[in-house]
């Protein structure tokens, strides 16, 4: 082929490489609704692999970006008073655009914010109550809240505290502030996730709630079993649902639609306790301690010794030897601590019972009461017989 046809064959094909190879450009009109006016904004534009390609500040409801190339997406972040409002701008062979932003004014309190929904989920720990709370808040007003500070209320002697936003919790005498971390625009959501335990010195405890804002729907789920339950009659404002399943899992289920601000709500619970009391503890070397609440595991001492309190270590004794035969057989404790132990709360365990029979010797043989001879008396008369015998085994 010859030079001359070569050339030809180019100065043909020129202007069809020219329009395949040309880039559209084109302008991105944007518009700001709900702009005050007066305050200076930040735009910026972006491509599609989030390269900043222009930067500029505005003081206009109207402005444009020029010399865009078009097809291809666009990303335009604009900042009004501080909070950034991001759009999307799609691909387009037109050579212009027209993009509409809406920006909002800044909450200056808490008062346009709501509750849609919140989840209290209770379960029983070691000797404690475990509690993750759900809290999904909405902003129902007009303008952003960005910052704001939200209350959330917390129960009596709560410890062990997590959350996704501890970051952003302030300590008060209530529970805790919780700091918006990223701007929420109206109609949006934020939600805030709890989880804490509660230890109560006593075999029943109410766990209360107060709501600071009116509340859309509220539900308390309590897992079934170990005899773990609420007690009955104690769901204060909450309506009892029955039995819910959940994930494989049977939940006492109990709820309240409209709660208003400052009301709230509260359900007792029990069986959060081992048997009588019992605090089973395991120590660095493996020894076990059991704690017992009202009974003394090692001996009598001080006042006297009523049948309950038999009963109670009895039963107690029995639900620390079943711990410890457990554990033995999942290899938490060795042989030798293991016999150890087993006897010295075996051998408790027999003068427990043998005090038990003897008591109810007494009560089977006693002579028909005097005249004048009470029931108080005739029980202090009962009580002094197991105190004189719990001292001569305190002696043993």
């Amino acid at each position: 082929m010859s030079i001359l046809l070569i050339s030809v064959l180019i100065l043909s094909f020129t202007p069809f490489l020219e329009v395949a190879f040309a880039q559209q450009t084109g302008k991105i009109d944007v518009s700001v609704q709900g702009y005050d006016g007066s305050s200076t904004m930040t735009a910026s534009l972006l491509d599609a692999t989030a390269h900043y390609l222009e930067n500029k500040t505005v003081n206009t409801a109207s402005f444009s970006f020029t010399g865009v190339v078009l097809n291809q997406p666009h990303t335009i972040v604009l900042t009004y008073k501080d909070i950034p409002y991001t759009t999307q701008v799609n691909a387009t062979q037109d050579p212009q655009q027209q993009v509409n932003i809406r920006v909002f004014e800044r909450a200056t309190s808490d008062e346009n914010i709501m509750i849609s929904f919140h989840h209290v989920a209770i379960s029983k720990g070691d000797n404690s109550i475990n509690v993750t709370e759900y809290i999904e808040y909405v902003n129902v007003g007009d303008k952003v809240q960005n910052g704001t500070e939200l209350k959330v209320s917390m129960p009596a002697g709560f410890k062990n505290f997590r959350s996704s936003h501890s970051c952003c919790m302030t300590k008060a005498d209530f529970g805790f502030f919780f700091t918006i971390p990223e701007p929420v625009f109206p109609n949006g959501t934020q939600v805030l996730d709890l989880k804490y335990e509660i230890s109560p010195d006593s075999d029943q405890y109410e766990l209360s709630k107060r709501e600071y804002y009116d509340t859309g729907f509220a539900v308390v789920t309590v897992l079934a079993g170990n005899d773990f339950s609420a007690v009955p009659g104690s769901n204060r404002t909450l309506f009892s649902e029955g039995p819910v399943e959940i994930q494989g899992q049977t939940y006492d289920a109990y709820s309240a639609a409209s709660v208003y601000a400052g009301e709230g709500f509260a359900i007792s619970l029990t069986g959060y306790k081992s048997a009588a009391g019992i605090n089973i503890v395991w120590v660095g070397t493996g020894i076990l301690f059991a704690l017992i609440a009202g009974a003394v595991v090692y001996g009598f001492r001080g006042n006297k010794v009523s049948v309950e309190k038999l009963e109670s270590e009895a039963e107690a004794l029995n639900t620390v030897m079943a711990e410890l035969e457990k554990d033995y057989k999942e290899g938490k404790i060795s042989e030798v601590d293991y016999l150890k132990l087993k006897l010295k709360y075996k051998s408790r365990l027999e003068k427990v019972e043998s005090r038990l029979q003897e008591v109810a010797k007494v009560k089977a043989s006693a002579k028909p009461k005097a005249k004048g001879k009470g029931k108080a008396k005739e029980k202090a008369e009962t009580e002094e017989t197991v105190e004189e015998d719990a001292a001569k085994d305190e002696q043993d």
